[in-house]
């Protein structure tokens, strides 16, 4: 035998293995490394390593998801998957959960998810994820005061009282879930408390039998909420509300339907703003009532830093011609982003927050089908933030005509600090020969401007 093989004999033979390495390590160690993996991986390592052997038992994060279960060579059986996660979750010594995951791609018994679900909950659960086909959810979930985070992204619903209050609770994300709001008599609010709470979001998600909703959420920071339905009986009362109390708030995103409120009781905190309104093809649609109420609420928006309005909302204030001439002052406003799909008087919007945002620092338009009114551009008064504080202006086109062209070169020739313009054309072919043309003309125009770098890019969408 060779030298060198009787070295790799000694030297293997000196080198403990994997499991040799694990067999040091404190059993809280070992725990902890196996409540990183999915559930179904943390009891398999308990079948093939005796080492191993029923330290599963005592892990505190939980992940179940019916689509991991099983290999693509055994067919995934309901029956299988029920008993699997029955008998984890009654061989468990965990006296309590960290986590909970559930995700569910086939439709189960209500009777055990809810078993699943109430087990993590009576073991003091923190964080509860539930994804996918969930028929229902257990009526004590939002009475768990040992939840921290709560996401639940289900078509489902859940009967609540008219309070609820989770102690504990910092980020909650709701996704089409059906709130039914169990109160004698006709409710008209639903109160959600929750004094510790940072981050709130909600989408698609129905109130039903309920006339206004009140977060009371003292150090909320991030508020989003898409396209919320609020089911209730009028009986002649005036429209639904969604108030807010966060002195605290600094992100607000929201889109709407324009059928309800937005109250906030301290809009002075807020910094960054993204709002938008879908208005559905009905000529039976108040336009003029859904642009009061938005602008009603854009207009508590007097401290912000960045505002983001979608066209939808820029059309619908449009029609608000009085809304238009007593737009406030955004004093502090840098960074303002507008979108505008076919001609409108919305372009006005433009000219007259540019008016009232003296600070703004960066301006971004996006521009659909559009024939850019240039008589807008017209007037003898300059906006102050256009001639001394608008440093950066980027315009993204998805069709392209000349007069805007016209507002690129505003722009340019009566700033005195820009310094960078992009203009963006967006495309569906990589080689559009019209795109092509238009970019050359672009770049051969906007050259008047001897201190501005301009970039003109075409993206493919």
């Amino acid at each position: 035998m060779s030298s060198n093989a009787t070295n790799k004999k000694q030297n293997a033979a000196s080198t403990p293995s994997d499991e040799d390495h694990t067999m040091k390590l404190p059993e809280n160690i070992l725990v902890h490394l196996l409540s990183l993996l999915p559930t179904k991986d943390a009891v398999a390592m308990g079948i093939q390593s005796h080492h191993w052997k029923d330290k599963w038992k005592l892990i505190s994060n939980l992940h179940f998801d019916d689509t991991m279960l099983y290999s693509n060579e055994r067919a995934a059986s309901e029956d299988s998957f029920v008993k699997f996660v029955h008998n984890v979750l009654q061989n468990l010594l965990s006296i309590n959960i960290h986590s909970f995951k559930l995700a569910l791609s086939k439709k189960y018994n209500p009777g055990d998810v809810n078993s699943w679900i109430f087990s993590s909950l009576r073991r003091g659960v923190e964080k509860v994820y539930l994804d996918g086909i969930i028929p229902s959810l257990p009526e004590n979930l939002f009475g768990c005061n040992t939840l921290v985070e709560l996401e639940l992204s289900t078509d489902c619903s859940i009967s609540v009282p008219c309070f609820v209050c989770l102690e504990n609770l910092k980020i909650l994300k709701l996704v089409r879930v059906k709130f039914v709001v169990d109160c004698l008599g006709e409710p008209k609010e639903q109160v959600l408390s929750f004094p510790v709470l940072k981050s709130f979001e909600a989408e698609l998600c129905i109130w039903s039998k309920v006339h206004d909703i009140v977060l009371q959420a003292p150090l909320l920071e991030n508020f989003k909420m898409d396209y919320l339905l609020m089911n209730f009986y009028r009986n002649g009362a005036s429209s639904s509300a969604v108030k807010i109390f966060a002195s605290q708030l600094r992100n607000f995103s929201y889109k709407c339907n324009g059928s309800e409120d937005i109250i906030l009781l301290d809009e002075s905190t807020i910094l960054d703003a993204s709002v938008d309104v879908f208005v559905p093809y009905d000529v039976n649609n108040d336009i003029y009532q859904i642009g009061v109420k938005v602008g009603k609420l854009v207009r508590q928006f007097r401290g912000l830093e960045c505002l983001k309005l979608g066209f939808n909302l820029v059309q619908v204030l449009s029609n608000v011609k009085d809304y238009i001439l007593t737009l406030p002052m955004f004093e502090r406003l840098v960074h303002l982003e507008l979108s505008f799909f076919c001609y409108s008087p919305s372009q006005n919007i433009l000219l007259k927050l540019l008016h009232n945002a003296p600070a703004l620092r960066k301006l971004v338009l996006l521009f659909g089908s559009v024939n850019f009114d240039t008589n807008i551009l017209s007037s003898d008064v300059v906006p102050r933030c256009v001639v001394s504080n608008l440093k950066s202006v980027e315009l993204i086109i998805y069709d392209w005509d000349e007069s805007i062209l016209c507002l690129a070169k505003y722009m340019l020739e009566h700033s005195h600090v820009l310094e960078l313009m992009i203009v963006s054309l967006r495309t569906t072919a990589a080689k559009d020969d019209a795109t092509m043309k238009v970019e050359e003309v672009l770049l051969k125009a906007l050259k008047v401007s001897a201190s501005a770098t301009i970039q003109v890019e075409r993206i493919v969408t």
